[in-house]
């Protein structure tokens, strides 16, 4: 499961956004997003920002988010 924070990151890839882009917006350091960005790709076992993107337009972002509720 992704944490809150990756999927901010995961939402700001999918407007294409630079790590040095999401870093600003989330106000951490962009290391931080690396560390984000790979750790996303590893929970999809996807090996690019563009697999994650396409992996994730499959899903339904309701089912996305209610996964991370738990429910």
């Amino acid at each position: 499961k992704l944490t809150p924070q990756q999927l901010r990151v995961l939402q700001m890839l999918r407007q294409g956004l630079l790590n040095k882009q999401i870093a600003y917006e989330l106000q951490v350091g962009e290391t931080t997003v690396k560390a984000h960005v790979s750790e996303i790709l590893r929970k999809l076992n996807v090996y690019s920002r563009t697999q994650a993107v396409i992996e994730v337009s499959k899903l339904d972002n309701a089912e996305l988010f209610r996964d991370q509720a738990g429910f």
